[in-house]
């Protein structure tokens, strides 16, 4: 199920949420610039060309691995996504984004 933060208007924003082997869409506000990305106890995969909100991963990937978190940029303009996918490497995950 996709996490819905287009709403969040103050920065930073803080979300934890539990993420399975399915990929979880994490929708984003149009002021957000970046976005950190990771789990303490699991390891993640963080995607966004070929990903589909509740479908498995596409092969197309970067990993994060436990106790770690990634920085994504958001590019601007024409190039920007309006948002990304997560899912647990396996089983279930506790995820934290920052905004």
């Amino acid at each position: 199920m996709s996490q819905d933060l287009r709403a969040v208007s103050k920065f930073p924003h803080f979300k934890v949420f539990t993420a399975n082997t399915n990929a979880t869409e994490i929708l984003l506000p149009s002021q957000c610039s970046k976005v950190t990305i990771g789990s303490q106890a699991s390891p993640l995969f963080v995607g966004q060309n070929d990903c589909t909100d509740g479908d498995a991963m596409p092969s197309d990937k970067m990993f994060v691995p436990s106790n770690n978190s990634i920085e994504i940029k958001i590019g601007g303009g024409n190039s920007r996504a309006t948002s990304v996918f997560i899912a647990a490497q396996s089983g279930t995950a506790s995820v934290a984004v920052v905004l």
